[in-house]
């Protein structure tokens, strides 16, 4: 319950930058406008943010906790349903968000704002001015990285045993640890020639994709579900 509260904290002033005059600051000179308009923008968030982890485990952490609820809850019933759907928001909704953009908008304002390296260092210039250079900022940055690093290959990880799981699943293909090495190698792969080809190439494009596929395939989710929900009544 003390972690939830402070996860609400960060809701709470994520949501009062937005309404408050700090939510008209522009990210950038004065004169700038968005490099990016807002489908590409939204695509880039998810393919590049918590895309991975929110596809599936936004579905499969409800229904794991459904089957398998914590305080001694029945599993199977509505409350487990409650509680599986409570942790599901918990961990997917408004309080991640909130935790991401604050982390971003800082890092976003004294770039652009400040003209400040983009490193994490560079967000605590305001509060300890000089005191911040040497190995201040270093021990900040490296803690950063390896941070980063171990988020990384968290998602690695996760998105390996996703496709490895379907592919076995849909076809003859075992899943291994040969499997899921190849996946990692291939992504990897992927994903150094879109960091290399720059935001406004690879990410952006491959974003873009991701977004469209993403969409034909909830639409045909849907429609294949619409039929056979009609047949059904037919028959």
């Amino acid at each position: 319950m003390v972690l939830y509260d402070n996860y609400r904290i960060f809701v709470a002033l994520s949501l009062f930058l937005v309404v408050s005059p700090f939510g008209k600051i522009r990210l950038g000179s004065s004169d700038d406008r968005p490099e990016y308009n807002y489908p590409t923008w939204i695509g880039m968030i998810f393919a590049a943010g918590i895309g991975v982890g929110f596809v599936f485990w936004g579905v499969a952490e409800p229904v794991l906790y459904f089957d398998d609820p914590p305080d001694n809850v029945v599993p199977g019933t509505a409350e487990a349903a409650t509680v599986g759907l409570r942790y599901g928001v918990f961990h997917w909704s408004l309080h991640v968000w909130a935790i991401f953009g604050l982390v971003g908008l800082v890092l976003a304002y004294v770039q652009f704002r400040k003209n400040q390296p983009a490193l994490i260092s560079s967000a605590f210039t305001s509060l300890m001015g000089d005191k911040i250079a040497g190995w201040p900022a270093k021990s900040i940055n490296i803690f950063a990285v390896l941070a980063t690093a171990m988020g990384v290959a968290t998602t690695f990880g996760l998105s390996a045993l996703q496709m490895s799981g379907g592919l076995s699943y849909i076809s003859n293909i075992e899943n291994n640890f040969l499997t899921q090495f190849t996946i990692i190698g291939i992504v990897t792969v992927l994903f150094m020639v879109s960091a290399a080809s720059g935001v406004n190439r690879g990410i952006k494009y491959l974003s873009n994709v991701n977004l469209c596929s993403r969409r034909c395939v909830i639409t045909l989710c849907d429609y294949c579900w619409t039929n056979h929900l009609y047949c059904q009544q037919l028959c």
